[in-house]
């Protein structure tokens, strides 16, 4: 949500989930003990799948990178690179922990847009930091209120929610909701570099993803008319005060394609970045995001593209496609006792890191060679290594000035054991 902000979320390769927390459904939001109890189910399942094929993950990587024991870095890059491939099972529903530096004043801007969200969860979260940062009676050593008196202007501010359930219901009936059928195999498939694109068609087309999270088969033809009745609406809603938001953000070379939740969650640290991702707006359409085959809904770590590991890649396939036919059918069922907009919170608590889903980023020249000479490092997640290359060889197929950073830059290998050892 926040462009300015600086921290991040505690990486799943140091936490504990021998005994994990998560999110759980208040009987006060659904009465039928069954709805809870499958959820609990779903992610306990996906819990033992982390923990169970943790072992076997570690053997086969460990025969395929052929690891000396009796070398401390390399046990260490072990562990690191099979927690990065099992954390595909984890759900998002898990509690974790982060850190966040912000102004007073975006800290302000942040409570008022979670107060007006949809989600349980974020109501909460409103209050609790509205809590700690200004109208906590703690009395705890070391406890300062950071910004008592600074945070003004709390209450819930429902402009972007009601200007975007306005524009999507103006969207529908115009615009087709056949959806693309040709899923990408990985991340690196169907990658797409645009280069200044008009800043409506920018803007519409990332309203069209709410309704079309997967891409609209037959692109969106606006007239005149419909770029009125928009702004009408958005600029009833919106000012110097009220601002957009992600689906208003739009730099001069745009990068769209699919990748798993959990790749795009390292990759949106980088702030400098505009981010649009549809999954993680309170509008998207989810039964149109979840309408695909189970075995296209989701990506595996890159490592499990390496032909030895085969088996373990088929094992991963099996459990995560159950993990889906599971999460489908208690959808169902809860729809039928919880309101609408809770049952797309807690469908998407369910799903896991490796749910592959569409992201549109914008960034200026100087954005993107920073991120992709750093991101493109050996040490980082080969996820999004090898995204980042990816972005940088079709920048250069676009661009020929970027062609001498794609000889300057190694090239991510899922094979090599110098990049996998080394962490540095």
């Amino acid at each position: 949500m926040c462009s300015v902000l600086s921290g991040q979320e505690r990486s799943t390769r140091y936490q504990n989930f021998d005994k994990p927390e998560f999110v759980q459904i208040p009987k006060e939001v659904c009465a039928n003990y069954e709805v809870r109890k499958e959820y609990e189910r779903i992610i306990l399942k996906q819990m033992q799948d982390y923990r169970e094929m943790m072992k076997p993950t570690r053997e086969a990587l460990e025969k395929a990178f052929k690891i000396n024991e009796e070398s401390p870095q390399e046990v260490s890059a072990l562990k690191a690179r099979s927690f990065d491939v099992c954390r595909y099972f984890l759900p998002l529903g898990l509690h974790t922990s982060s850190a966040y530096l912000m102004s007073a004043r975006n800290w302000s801007e942040v409570i008022s847009l979670l107060c007006a969200n949809d989600s349980v969860i974020e109501n909460d979260l409103a209050e609790l930091i509205l809590n700690l940062l200004g109208d906590s009676k703690l009395e705890v050593k070391g406890y300062i209120k950071e910004a008592d008196n600074l945070i003004r202007h709390t209450d819930a501010n429902c402009c972007r929610k009601n200007s975007s359930k306005a524009i999507l219901g103006y969207l529908k009936e115009r615009i087709s909701r056949e959806q693309v059928d040709d899923i990408p195999e990985s991340e690196v498939d169907m990658l797409e570099i645009a280069h200044g694109s008009d800043s409506t068609e920018a803007l519409i087309s990332n309203y069209e993803l709410l309704l079309n999270p997967l891409g609209s088969k037959e692109e969106f033809e606006f007239t005149d008319s419909d770029q009125e009745n928009i702004g009408e609406i958005i600029f009833d809603n919106h000012d110097h005060h009220n601002l957009l938001g992600n689906v208003g953000q739009f730099g001069n070379i745009k990068i769209s394609g699919f990748a798993s939740i959990g790749t795009l969650k390292d990759l949106d640290r980088h702030r400098s970045l505009e981010r649009f991702v549809p999954f993680f707006q309170d509008e998207i359409d989810l039964d149109q995001e979840l309408d695909r085959p189970n075995f296209k809904c989701f990506f595996l770590c890159n490592y499990l593209e390496i032909k030895s590991l085969s088996k373990l890649k088929t094992e991963y396939e099996k459990r995560l496609i159950d993990t889906y036919k599971r999460i489908k059918e208690w959808r169902k069922k809860a729809k039928e006792n919880m309101t609408e907009e809770v049952c797309d919170e807690f469908t998407k608590y369910l799903l896991p890191h490796a749910h592959a889903t569409r992201y549109v980023y914008y960034g200026s020249f100087d954005d993107l060679q920073y991120i992709i000479n750093l991101r493109t490092r050996n040490g980082g997640h080969i996820a999004y290594r090898v995204l980042t290359y990816e972005w940088l060889r079709q920048l250069s197929l676009a661009d020929p000035i970027w062609r001498p950073l794609l000889k300057k830059i190694v090239v991510p290998k899922i094979d090599d054991k110098h990049q996998f050892v080394d962490r540095s």
